[in-house]
């Protein structure tokens, strides 16, 4: 145990030391965007400023223009952009940003199109480049690991360069190989797909996954677009069997959360039960030895318990399987912790794994939930589980979903 826990200790320490670093580089980040942004901003200006000067002269002393340029942004020119005016007249034309020529002491503009460059030819930074994630869970060697997909595309008509994707935020309980993926040339419209994998260190965990996609466009300026979050919930299978007995666990489970879903299920309970049974030991649960005087092929009552591998957190489940008249197979599965935001995911993660046995369409299955403002008992659809609350009718309260 004693080794365990030091191994423990050694591994949020490194964990914490990777935290810190990620975080310097983060802001390292956001500094170099800032002043990107601020070049950027005294670039466009001064090329407005000049670009008006093109409606009263046909060409005009470059010492004259800079003394038409407010005194702020003379000092920032220099100080900003590292450039003096004259360094930085020539870069705007051979960009292409004003239509001149500079003649001695003189900047002569061509009137015939002194303009700022067509629309259609400047690099939009945002839409140049296109942004989908998604990930899902998979079992490996036992242990629950979560792919995380980022799909990058070049949708501009340019090459990109020196692509860096780099994950800003990872829930806590998980834990990345990696946080970053380069990806040093994008040609037009091709993609890049990299994957990255996130071990499960808890039991339970949520929260968002979030980053950013930080490239170089044609002009060699660095650009910077975030990344939609992606939110992850789930139970992990990181739970171990906890055998106890039929006393205990009616003693424990008065105290705990307990949350609930139920629905219709084609399979009769006797045919059922071995399905559920299978799906429970999946999930590392101990089955209760069946003691039930009342079972017959139309009822049928499971209990199960198991905890949590790091947080040691007890679950218990109590699963009914019922034929109800009408020839109705009915499912109901109550699932109880301490840790009331491991119920809701747990729930899910069976419910999913028996939709092959389930007879009611999807949306139809329902998950309990008790208001704690109120304490009225609220049904929650799977149309509304993908919202981040769920508004109680009866008194108005917010209950996170």
């Amino acid at each position: 145990i004693l080794e365990e826990q030091k191994e423990l200790e050694m591994q949020i320490e490194i964990e914490k030391q990777l935290e810190q670093k990620k975080q310097l580089e983060i802001e390292k980040i956001e500094k170099e965007e800032q002043k990107r942004q601020e070049k950027e901003q005294l670039y466009n200006n001064i090329l407005e400023k000049i670009s008006n000067l093109n409606s009263i002269y046909d060409e005009i002393r470059i010492i004259d223009i800079e003394k038409k340029l407010p005194e702020i942004i003379k000092n920032r020119c220099r100080a900003i952009l590292g450039k003096d005016l004259i360094t930085l007249i020539e870069e705007m034309i051979l960009n292409a940003d004003i239509n001149a020529r500079i003649k001695g002491d003189y900047l002569t503009f061509i009137k015939k199109d002194m303009i700022i460059k067509p629309e259609q030819q400047i690099f939009q930074r945002i839409k140049d480049i296109l942004i989908s994630r998604g990930g899902d869970w998979k079992i490996e060697n036992k242990q629950s690991v979560f792919y995380y997909k980022v799909k990058v595309k070049n949708n501009s008509k340019f090459v990109l360069t020196n692509i860096q994707i780099l994950l800003t935020s990872i829930p806590n309980g998980l834990i990345s190989q990696s946080d970053r993926y380069l990806i040093d040339i994008l040609n037009p419209n091709s993609l890049e797909s990299p994957t990255f994998k996130f071990s499960a260190k808890e039991s339970c965990v949520g929260d968002k996954v979030k980053g950013v996609v930080i490239y170089t466009d044609p002009k060699g300026y660095p650009q910077t677009v975030p990344i939609q979050p992606f939110k992850i919930k789930y139970i992990c299978n990181l739970l171990v069997p906890k055998p106890i007995t039929e006393e205990n666990y009616e003693r424990k489970i008065p105290s705990m959360h307990e949350q609930k879903i139920s629905f219709d299920c084609k399979l009769s309970p006797d045919e059922l039960e071995p399905e559920i049974s299978k799906i429970l030991q999946h999930n590392n649960f101990y089955l209760l030895e069946n003691l039930q005087e009342l079972e017959s092929s139309d009822f049928r009552k499971i209990k199960a318990y198991a905890e949590g591998k790091y947080d040691k957190q007890d679950v218990a489940l109590s699963i009914i399987m019922q034929n109800l008249a009408g020839h109705t197979n009915k499912l109901i599965i109550k699932a109880m912790s301490n840790k009331e935001e491991k119920i809701i995911d747990l729930l899910r993660d069976i419910s999913m794994k028996c939709d092959a046995f389930k007879s009611t369409p999807e949306d139809l299955t329902s998950l309990e939930v008790i208001c704690k403002n109120c304490e009225s008992i609220v049904i929650v659809t799977d149309t509304m589980k993908s919202k981040d609350f769920i508004i109680c009718e009866d008194c108005g309260e917010e209950i996170e979903n």
